[in-house]
């Protein structure tokens, strides 16, 4: 996060706002430790009208590495990455992709949404997430899906 909002969570509440950390990091850009401390008691943001950009991004997020995009472990992002799975899935089984590609593509999905399932557990509460990587050479296949408006329901009803 950046250094104004920052400023502006320590007014919120400066208690919680010691969490957050720029150690390591660029000069400007800071770190709330995790689990956030300005989430209540039942996982809700306190400050979600005053929260930081990368807030607002979540559950996605640009790594270090410079290669991928990470999609947070959270109830939306499984929700978003479960859809895009069967979107990829039904998109190449429409394809001229030998069968045998279509079928590792499906496994390749088929592990990376339960190993991102298996992270939901207690998600909120971890001090550290494993998030999914999204590799950049395919986050024009994700923009299309975001953009498409598809979901599984509808590609469901689109196949059937």
């Amino acid at each position: 996060m950046f250094e104004d909002e920052v400023e502006v969570l320590t007014i919120q509440d400066a208690e919680k706002a010691r969490n957050i950390t720029n150690e390591g990091l660029s000069a400007g850009l800071y770190l709330m430790n995790a689990p956030c401390s300005f989430l209540n008691m039942t996982g809700r943001c306190e400050v979600y009208d005053r929260r930081p950009t990368v807030c607002g991004m979540y559950p996605f997020k640009v790594n270090t590495s410079g290669n991928s995009v990470g999609l947070q472990p959270c109830p939306i992002g499984f929700l978003i990455i479960q859809d895009f799975a069967e979107w990829i899935v039904t998109s190449f089984s429409r394809s001229d992709v030998s069968d045998e590609e279509k079928a590792r593509i499906k496994e390749e999905w088929k592990k990376n949404v339960d190993a991102y399932a298996a992270e939901l557990v207690d998600f909120h509460s971890k001090q550290t997430l494993n998030e999914m990587q999204i590799p950049f050479d395919e986050l024009e296949m994700l923009s299309m899906f975001l953009s498409s408006g598809s979901n599984v329901s509808t590609l469901k009803r689109e196949t059937h």
